[in-house]
């Protein structure tokens, strides 16, 4: 990778981090690591997870440096 663009290495490494994980996780899951929440347990945590990076990529949008 070209030492133009540092972004890419970060991009690739973090995307094999999130495969490892992923892996990982599954491998737990399917043989019975990880302990079994009750129905409901994390109701509408992905609603508010969503909003607050939503809210956070828009004020990021609206706060950042020009860069002309």
């Amino acid at each position: 990778m070209s030492a133009s663009r540092p972004w890419a290495r970060r991009a690739v490494l973090g995307f094999a981090w999130l495969g490892l994980f992923s892996l990982l996780y599954t491998a737990g899951e399917a043989l019975g690591l990880w302990p079994q929440m009750p129905p409901g347990a994390y109701r509408d945590l992905d609603l508010v997870l969503g909003a607050i990076g939503v809210a956070a990529l828009a004020l990021w949008l609206v706060f950042r440096p020009s860069s002309s």
